[in-house]
């Protein structure tokens, strides 16, 4: 190339300082910044793996603007006296977001975020897509919990665990005081509700889900060497069946995880990444159907006085908690997963394994409010956020039928479960009024944001 000859000569008689002239300052940087251009093209078959491609004439755009924002900033062919000097010579932004899979996005924002996503940002709508669509490279069992899972790795890079259809949609829990729910098989579906619901409710702790409907055989049993997979089929009713490997009350003989057809529905929810350095901790209102008013006075008394969790907000955020675990009737909250990112200054926590709530929607359980009664603290903005979606023209079952409508597996839930969460949300609104009641607004929402 003529021009990067010429630069070529210019720049290697750099060793005597001639005057320069503006102009020909800027000549010689444009002959050095293409000569860069040229060298990069070169190299496009080296491009990353999941990286999207972009037309030439969107690299050489990208290109020149770069260099036009070095220039203004005077980082290219500055000096006094017409010197050049090299400083930092911009290239073309490989890691750009445009460039980067969603899930990439979504993973370089938890370096700073103690929230598992954020709704305001493109890559969510994307994200959600991808789990539901991009071919699967790998298949197999998660030895984690009590109940089957998979573990699938996606041609990407990308990995989510995958959480298969065992019990139909029309299939309500019988919800007693014996605990019946510790028998309950985990519903993919409540897994995707409860994703829309969190971020309906805007609390930004259930991992991005979506569903999925796998064929069998190409997405199973032929992407994976797991013997607890190849090593356990059966055939049940002439559909495909694996027992797989979780605890023994929900891996065997009676309890098979089939296909439909040669179909098996799944609800995928992406992996949280490494740097949310998440930590188990025991949630303080596990099982409050079972215990006494004055435990719970005791426990509200003991969490208002640690100084640990007024600070990091977790009071309040365990309020929310019980409002949305209300709201799906989640028996199974027995942890909760403490996010630290290691360049974040706050603290935030993970509401994952939901797979047990969305049983029953004609039972309601108002003992989930109990201690929202007997501590009345609120975070306001939530409260607000609540009347609102009791509105009839913003109502909570309506907003969430429209946004479950967009899944791939809708419909997700019955129909019966939207009344069900207006009822549920006004019971909550009503638990939240006593206590205004009683101690006054300023009071109860006394706590900072």
């Amino acid at each position: 190339m003529r021009t990067f000859h010429l630069a070529s000569v210019l720049w290697t008689s750099r060793r005597t300082v001639l005057p320069i002239s503006i102009t020909g300052t800027i000549i010689i940087s444009i002959c050095v910044y293409l000569s860069f251009w040229s060298s990069y093209v070169g190299r496009l078959h080296t491009r990353p793996k999941g990286f999207t491609e972009v037309s030439n004439d969107s690299r050489k755009s990208s290109v020149l603007n770069a260099f036009v924002e070095n220039l203004k900033a005077g980082t290219i062919g500055s000096g006094l006296g017409g010197e050049i000097r090299t400083t930092q010579l911009v290239a073309y932004p490989d890691e750009s977001e445009v460039a980067l899979p969603a899930w990439r996005q979504y993973i370089n924002e938890f370096s700073t975020k103690v929230e598992l996503y954020n709704p305001d940002r493109p890559y969510l709508s994307k994200l959600l897509r991808d789990l539901a669509t991009v071919e699967i490279n790998q298949t197999s069992i998660l030895h984690l919990g009590t109940q089957f899972k998979f573990q699938i790795e996606f041609v990407d890079g990308n990995i989510a665990i995958a959480k298969p259809m065992r019990v139909e949609r029309n299939y309500y829990s019988p919800y007693d005081t014996k605990g019946s729910y510790l028998r309950d098989f985990e519903r993919h579906t409540a897994e995707i509700a409860a994703f829309h619901l969190d971020r309906i409710l805007d609390f930004r702790r259930v991992t991005p889900c979506a569903g999925r409907a796998l064929n069998f055989r190409r997405d199973i049993l032929q992407k994976t060497k797991d013997p607890d997979i190849l090593g356990t089929q059966r055939v049940k009713d002439g559909n495909q069946c694996i027992i797989g490997s979780c605890h023994p009350k929900f891996c065997n003989e009676q309890a098979l995880t089939c296909a439909k057809n040669g179909t098996l529905e799944v609800a995928l929810c992406q992996k949280v990444p490494d740097a949310a350095n998440m930590q188990s901790r025991g949630y303080p209102w596990r099982s409050t159907n079972r215990k006494k008013p004055e435990e719970i006075a005791l426990i509200c008394q003991n969490l208002k006085k640690d100084k640990f969790v007024q600070e990091n907000g977790f009071f309040l955020d365990f309020m929310e908690t019980l409002v949305f675990d209300h709201l799906q009737v989640n028996y199974d909250r027995h942890n909760y997963k403490k996010l630290n990112n290691k360049d974040s200054t706050s603290i935030g926590i993970a509401l994952l394994d939901n797979g047990k709530g969305f049983g029953n929607p004609l039972k309601d359980d108002i003992t989930f409010l109990t201690p929202i009664k007997e501590c009345c603290r609120f975070r306001n903005s939530t409260y607000q956020r609540m009347l609102q979606l009791t509105k009839d023209d913003s109502k909570l079952g309506d907003r969430m039928r429209a946004s479950l409508s967009k899944d791939p597996l809708n419909p997700v839930l019955t129909e019966d479960f939207f009344p069900a969460l207006d009822r549920r949300l006004n019971q909550a609104v009503d638990a939240l009024n006593e206590c205004i009641s009683q101690f006054g607004y300023d009071t109860v929402f006394s706590e900072l944001e």
